[in-house]
């Protein structure tokens, strides 16, 4: 997933067992300025005000020599204890207050969330999902 600073409402539709894949940025274009990241699913008050609260750890941006990616696969049920379980008709939020530095990988409010809008908003649907395009 590739965020945009200009847009401001991130909602994305999914299915449950849909999968979803954050690429880390890549190390080989520019070491010097790794952005360092770790994903939280938080609830609509720290997605709204960038704060963690309750928060569930997703994944983490932080190998600067190679690079990674944090998968969420959308179930009702996971074998991992402690893990996110998405119900249908629920919405469950993600974010990142890290500030994008090394030092800043554990900001606990602000960071990248309030400067750049990274979060985003996941609406869990049952069945199939269909769109349609006017032209």
């Amino acid at each position: 997933m590739n965020f945009d600073i200009s847009n401001t409402d991130h909602v994305k539709p999914v299915k449950l067992l849909d999968r979803i894949s954050f690429v880390c940025p890549d190390p080989n274009l520019q070491a010097d300025k790794y952005e360092y990241t770790k994903l939280y699913a938080v609830s609509k008050e720290g997605y709204d005000n960038c704060e963690l609260q309750n928060e569930k750890l997703i994944g983490v941006c932080k190998s600067s020599n190679k690079q990674s990616i944090i998968s969420i696969v959308f179930r009702d049920f996971s074998p991992l204890p402690g893990a996110v379980e998405f119900q249908p008709g629920q919405s469950y939020y993600i974010i990142t207050t890290s500030d994008g530095t090394e030092e800043g990988i554990d900001n606990r409010s602000g960071g990248l969330c309030y400067t750049r809008h990274m979060k985003i908003k996941f609406e869990i649907h049952s069945g199939n999902l269909f769109f349609f395009k006017s032209f």
